[in-house]
């Protein structure tokens, strides 16, 4: 099963280079692609937790 990328579509960087689009570092946007299912699906459940945090 291939775990689609979070991306929206709204790229842009905050000072701490996170996606405030998708809420992904920069390091994950460009391992994503090289990254384990298990990996993935860790990342997919840290981006909720970022989301509600930068409320």
């Amino acid at each position: 099963m291939t775990i689609a990328s979070p991306c929206i579509r709204h790229c842009c960087l905050d000072e701490n280079d996170v996606c405030l689009g998708c809420r992904r570092t920069l390091e994950e946007i460009l391992a994503w692609h090289h990254m384990t299912h298990e990996q993935k699906m860790k990342i997919i459940k840290q981006l909720a937790e970022r989301a509600s945090q930068s409320k």
